[in-house]
């Protein structure tokens, strides 16, 4: 037979609620918006450098489509 055991709720949450949750959650958003402008700041500022390894070497023209 098996035994069951009545738990409140409560009882049965696995964490805390509250502030510290809070604070985590608030704190890893920060954390990501930092490290996401630091990489779309970053490329935007090393596109306008140009590249020692193409230079000399032009692109290919625009294909046109019209008849």
């Amino acid at each position: 037979m098996i035994d069951t055991q009545h738990v409140t709720p409560t009882e049965a949450r696995q964490g805390r609620p509250g502030w510290p949750v809070l604070y985590v959650l608030i704190a890893g958003l920060v954390l990501a918006s930092i490290a996401a402008g630091i990489i779309f700041f970053g490329a935007k500022a090393t596109d306008d450098v140009p590249n020692s390894s193409t230079k000399g070497v032009s692109e290919a023209p625009a294909l046109s489509l019209a008849a």
